[in-house]
């Protein structure tokens, strides 16, 4: 995605991976109790709410890299141009790059790009 989640060095990229595992944690939770399994149920419950917390962190943080990404390709400051290396072979683009290509042409919109940075961001944690 161009954005490194296994450096801990942001606060922000540790509270998103908190907020994965409790995710699963919850859903876990959910599955096992038959009572929750209702949405308007679960809604009701504190691990309902918590559930709807941790997944607007998740939302958020994805939203704020896909903003950010689209702040430096505007600015100008995009280090991911295609280059080609010493041996002729062309640099690759990081797959958010790809999707923003993809939008600026309307193949994508950005709730396609949230999908899919959601996906692959979730399966990195």
């Amino acid at each position: 995605m161009g954005t490194q989640l296994d450096s801990d060095k942001s606060a922000e990229t540790s509270e998103y991976k908190m907020a994965i595992l409790q995710i699963g944690s919850l859903l876990l939770d959910r599955l096992t109790k038959v009572w929750l399994h209702n949405d308007f149920i679960f809604r009701q419950f504190t691990v309902g709410r918590k559930f709807q917390k941790c997944l607007k962190q998740v939302h958020s943080f994805a939203h704020n890299v896909i903003v950010e990404r689209k702040r430096q390709r505007a600015s100008g400051r995009d280090p991911t141009v295609v280059a080609e290396d010493v041996f002729g072979r062309k640099k690759r683009l990081a797959m958010l790059d790809l999707l923003l290509e993809a939008e600026e042409k309307n193949e994508i919109d950005f709730e396609g790009i949230m999908d899919e940075v959601n996906t692959f961001m979730f399966e990195v944690c």
